[in-house]
């Protein structure tokens, strides 16, 4: 009988709120805000969630767009510093200004040389804010172009955490190596499926935070992977402005509403047996040394 856990990462792009590309520009602005960023929603979603990371004593992986953190390090020090300081959580990056590499909405696609140079900047950025080079990234809007695979074999990334795919037999959640980074970058998928209605779900809480799920919807997937994938890494993601505002801006709830609507999520899975939580990194080294000692249980 296999012995392995199934290991689960909290995933999170921080970023604007309710971000969205726009015809013209590569970067994105927040929709409804007049074709300006709005980082309000962002923090006070990061504030909750910080909460708790604290009050469950879990993991985090942050994947951070870098224009939001350095406004944020600005703006809200305390609580970056205390992110930062907090040896529970990994960080890594999303961008510089949420970019449309692919230029699908904006129309203007980022070639290779341009999409290296951004992702020097924002790796920059992050590494001087968290004191910690970025080993992983998820692509704004889950859009992994051949540029960014490119840029992330150059400058050293481990992890992708873009691509979505569907867990089972053929693929139980595990590590493969990224396609186009001449096997120097692993991938560390997103999981889909369908539920037992035949609905589709993912591991993104998308649907959840914007009120059309519920948190037993998503523990009972995670209760599915972890019968099937023992080993592999299952990725519970969100954004932090999500657990206040819709993806058009509009405020849903609060942010104690959205949290505890995470929380149930996070204490669902955690409650279930052979279930791990680690960061996305932490994992990635135990897959590379061939062990299963860096992961981290939930205590909530």
């Amino acid at each position: 009988m296999n012995s392995l856990p199934l290991y689960v990462a909290l995933t999170v792009d921080v970023d604007p709120d309710a971000n969205r590309p726009e015809p013209g520009r590569t970067d994105a602005v927040s929709a409804g805000a007049g074709g300006r960023v709005s980082l309000r929603a962002c923090r006070q979603g990061l504030e909750a969630l910080a909460a708790l990371l604290e009050e469950l004593h879990l993991p985090c992986t942050l994947l951070w767009e870098a224009r939001s953190l350095r406004v944020l390090a600005r703006t809200a020090p305390r609580l970056v510093h205390s992110l930062v300081e907090n040896k529970a959580c990994e960080h890594g990056c999303h961008g510089l200004r949420h970019e449309d590499f692919a230029g699908r909405d904006s129309g203007l696609p980022i070639g290779g040389q341009q999409t290296l140079e951004i992702m020097q900047e924002a790796t920059r950025i992050v590494t001087g804010e968290t004191g910690r080079r970025p080993a992983g990234f998820r692509a704004p809007y889950c859009r992994l172009t051949p540029g960014l695979r490119r840029a992330l074999a150059a400058l050293g990334y481990s992890y992708d955490a873009t691509l979505m795919r569907t867990p089972g037999s053929h693929w139980p959640l595990t590590a493969s190596r990224l396609r186009g980074t001449d096997g120097r970058v692993w991938e560390l998928a997103l999981p889909r499926g369908r539920d037992r209605s035949g609905r589709p779900i993912t591991g993104y809480l998308w649907q959840l935070l914007e009120g059309r799920r519920r948190p037993e919807d998503h523990v009972e997937f995670a209760a599915r992977a972890a019968g099937m994938c023992s080993g592999g890494l299952l990725q519970v993601a969100l954004h932090p402005w999500h657990l206040l505002v819709s993806a058009r801006g509009a405020a849903v709830r609060s942010a104690g509403s959205g949290a505890s609507d995470l929380r149930a999520v996070l204490c669902g899975t955690g409650s279930l047996p052979a279930v791990r939580f680690a960061t996305a990194s932490a994992y990635l080294g135990a897959v590379q040394s061939g062990g299963t000692g860096a992961s981290v249980s939930f205590d909530g």
